[in-house]
């Protein structure tokens, strides 16, 4: 578990602090707190607080492991900025390297620090500032945990110049006897700074999909059944959630399959399974996630077809009679694109639920120049109007094996053709035997044009991998994952950089 204190008064030194001088109240108020700070025994409280009437900054463990929440009070309205180090010479001297602030002016100041990593000490303070002065605290220290199960992460490849900036959060597959898949954020050294158990690491627990947007985490349950989408904060505090609680002729549970996530209007898109009549379905919905929103702004629980924007039921347009998986979709404009496992088609139905065509499987309509349909492709994305990026497990072929690979087709629906501009890696590489995958897998375009890999799961005991790669098959940037408890990567997203570096004068 972390530990977190005030700093004793050997330690509490720092010669560059400044005091406001706009109003006596905050300098009495600071004052306070240098005094209860520097008092020997009395100022060392483990709760992170002085008490209630000296209440420098509180230091809060969060739900989500690896954040400390910092809070306090000012009189007059002022910012909020947290910074913090792992450096901290002998007598004193903090050199400060990283602050997460927002700017809001507020009496009320709470600020969650991410960007740790595990099993390290940290030495956070407390900041705020107007434009007439700074208010600061005694710095308190952070003792990071180690993670929930043996993964170890390595930066492999980098080249700072050709990758795109930002962050990692993946589905990292674990625990392979229980089953579990967590929701995990890399930042651009490679290291692991952040991961939620959902159910404290209950067995049977997938989380096969997680996004990030806004500084909330979506995730979702696909086993065991009746789980429900789930955004949380950074501190692992449920936001909102939604359930699919009341049986319909479409869907009789929760169960959530392969996708899901934040589309550009800020609703929430992905896969249900439906098991009804003992028959294997998936089925699309669509929900907007401020549709029960409180008028205090708090949510509530609610069955996601009362709300629903889009339900769609893919049953016609496969040739699958005993059930089906359909471990893709993307809404793009005015279409929606689904890719079916079992079949190995890609179906594209305009937003009123009206057949537009089929590629692939036994039923395209589309003639394909250049090598090979995907076959079993988990991720799939639309990179353009007439583009989509699929990551193709590729088999199995005659022999077994599986040709995994990440492809974008583009497809022409004048003349009904399809043609692969790009792929990685070349059906003659070397790298192909690396990529073997038969489940899980996700390829995302990157703002810069690279794509962001994860190699999924059971990875034909070859290392797992997340690597961005170029449009000219190099490897800019790759982390690779090993440790008793790694089973694979089932998808990954390119996150902002969540702290910010101090600038050294």
């Amino acid at each position: 578990m972390s530990f977190y204190n005030q700093i004793p008064t050997d330690q509490n030194k720092n010669p560059k602090r400044r005091l406001p001088m706009r109003n006596w109240i905050n300098f009495y108020v600071f004052c306070l707190l240098l005094v209860t700070a520097g008092c020997g025994p009395d100022g060392f409280n483990p709760s992170g607080n002085v008490d209630d009437e000296q209440i420098a900054v509180n230091v809060e463990h969060a739900e989500a492991d690896m954040v400390a929440v910092l809070s306090w009070t000012t009189e007059e309205p002022m910012s909020s900025r947290v910074e913090f180090t792992d450096d901290m010479e002998d007598g004193g001297t903090y050199h400060w390297k990283w602050y997460i602030e927002d700017e809001e002016l507020t009496t009320d100041h709470e600020v969650k620090v991410i960007g740790m990593v595990p099993e390290a000490t940290y030495y956070l303070r407390g900041i705020s500032e107007d434009e007439e002065g700074r208010i600061e605290s005694a710095p308190y220290f952070f003792e990071t945990p180690a993670p929930p199960m043996d993964i170890r992460a390595e930066l492999t490849a980098s080249d700072p110049d050709q990758s795109q900036d930002g962050w990692w959060l993946a589905s990292v597959a674990s625990d392979t006897k229980s089953s579990i898949i967590r929701p995990v954020i890399f930042n651009e050294d490679g290291e692991i700074v952040w991961w939620f158990d959902p159910y404290d690491g209950a067995e049977g627990y997938m989380s096969y999909e997680t996004t990030y947007q806004d500084g909330l985490v979506l995730y979702g349950g696909s086993i065991p059944q009746g789980e429900r989408p789930v955004a949380v904060n950074l501190a692992g505090e449920t936001v909102w959630e939604g359930v699919f609680s009341q049986p319909t002729d479409i869907i009789d549970h929760g169960t959530l399959h392969h996708t899901m996530y934040w589309t550009e209007e800020g609703d929430i898109a992905g896969l249900a399974i439906n098991f009804a009549g003992n028959v294997i379905s998936d089925v699309v919905f669509r929900v907007d996630p401020d549709a029960t929103k409180l008028e205090d702004g708090s949510t509530e629980k609610y069955p996601v077809q009362d709300v629903a924007d889009y339900v769609l039921d893919m049953g016609p347009y496969v040739d699958y009679d005993n059930g089906f998986f359909n471990n893709g979709v993307s809404f793009s404009k005015d279409s929606v694109y689904y890719y079916h496992h079992q079949g190995d088609a890609l179906v594209k139905v305009n937003q009123d639920n009206e057949y537009v065509w089929t590629a692939g499987g036994t039923y395209g309509e589309f003639e394909l120049i250049n090598g090979g349909w995907p076959q079993k492709a988990h991720g799939m994305e639309v990179t353009e109007e007439d583009t989509i990026l699929f990551f193709d497990n590729g088999g199995p072929d005659i022999n077994g094996e599986f040709n995994t690979r990440a492809v974008k087709i583009q497809f022409d629906e004048n003349d009904m053709t399809a043609e692969i501009v790009w792929q990685f890696p070349e059906p003659s590489s070397a790298a192909k035997e690396e990529m073997q995958t038969p489940c899980g897998g996700d390829a995302d375009q990157l703002p810069n044009g690279n794509v962001l890999v994860a190699t999924g799961i059971d990875n034909a005991g070859f290392p797992h991998r997340i690597f961005e790669v170029t449009e000219d098959h190099e490897i800019v940037r790759e982390v690779t994952l090993t440790g008793e408890d790694i089973f694979g990567v089932y998808a990954v997203q390119l996150i902002p950089n969540l702290l910010q570096e101090i600038e050294i004068e």
